[in-house]
């Protein structure tokens, strides 16, 4: 009977050890869940902000896009009057540098 009680003794003490360390470890991983958990629910967060900045830059660059759409085709609706008005510029400018060129000439002459 007492090597029953001793073998029953260090059967309890090492059930109690080994349930103290399982304690222990379940204690540790339910922090760690609960860390974990809190990490994610932060990274959610940040998802949903950078979804909406994302959703923003979309929105913005549709806007952008019809804008530059829209300058475009003006740009292609007056260029060829564009054109025009700038060789009547060219056409200008030779025109008052040859007469300039004239007049230099004969001003020239005239003062010697």
């Amino acid at each position: 009977e007492a090597k029953f009680k001793e073998h029953c003794d260090k059967e309890l003490a090492e059930t109690k050890t080994k349930k103290i360390e399982k304690s222990t470890k379940v204690d540790y991983l339910n922090t760690k869940i609960d860390q974990m958990s809190s990490r994610a629910a932060k990274l959610k967060n940040e998802v949903a902000a950078l979804q909406n900045a994302v959703a923003e830059i979309v929105g913005m660059q549709g806007e952008i896009d019809n804008l530059r759409k829209e300058e475009n085709d003006e740009f292609k609706k007056n260029k060829a009057e564009l054109e025009l008005g700038l060789e009547g510029v060219k056409s200008a400018i030779k025109i008052l540098q040859d007469y300039y060129a004239k007049d230099g000439t004969q001003g020239h002459e005239s003062e010697g």
